[in-house]
Formats: structure tokens, sequence, C-alpha cells
């Protein structure tokens, strides 16, 4: 479809996706978790279609849920999501890349 999962280099950017969530999940049947274009490679943190190549998002952003990332505990979590209930933002959150969850999940496109 020419989407690409967003990404948020800038905290204006933060805000328009947690602005857009915010309204999302009053939504009957809306999701709580959302995949982003956020991955793990080499142990850094980075956007995936990032405009300025080689963006990161350090392990103390303060946009990591409380607790966040776990990876060290378990390595194979190296894909990123926002995890927004209807209590309210929880924010970024390391998960699985390929493990099948049994609450589906949403994702947020920019570009489309």
């Amino acid at each position: 479809m020419g989407a690409h999962l967003v990404t948020m280099e800038t905290t204006d950017e933060w805000n328009k996706v947690k602005g857009f969530l915010s309204e999302k999940i009053k939504e009957a049947g809306s999701f709580t978790h959302y995949y982003v274009g956020l991955r793990k490679e080499s142990g850094t943190w980075k956007w995936t279609e990032a405009g300025s190549p080689g963006v990161t998002v350090t392990t103390d952003d303060s946009r990591w849920q409380s607790d966040q990332p776990t990876g060290d505990v378990d390595p194979r979590q190296g894909c990123g999501e926002i995890w927004y209930p209807s209590a309210g933002l929880k924010g970024l959150n390391d998960i699985i890349c390929n493990r099948k969850f049994k609450a589906t999940r949403g994702y947020i496109c920019e570009n489309y």
C-alpha cells in the first residue's frame, strides 16, 4: 500500500501520535498495542524508516514504558510497539518480532 510504520524522531511527531491514539482508543474494539517502526539492530534501537539515517532511541528515553526495554532479559525482543490501553499511554514497549500474540495488535503507518 506504499506505507511505512510510523517513526517519531521529534517531540512534535511523538505528540501527534499520542493525540491520534488518545482519540483512537475511544472507539469500540480499538487496539491497545500498536506496532511502530522501531527495531533493535546490533544492540541499538533505531527507527526503521527514519528521515535521517541512524536516528536512535536510547534505552533511557522518556518515551519508553516504565521498566522497558527489557531486551536484556529476552534478547529476542527486538521490535517496538506503543502500549496505549484505555487507562492512558504507557509508552514504548519492546516485543518479540515474530511472535503470535493472543490479542490482535494494530499498527500506525505514515506516508500513505
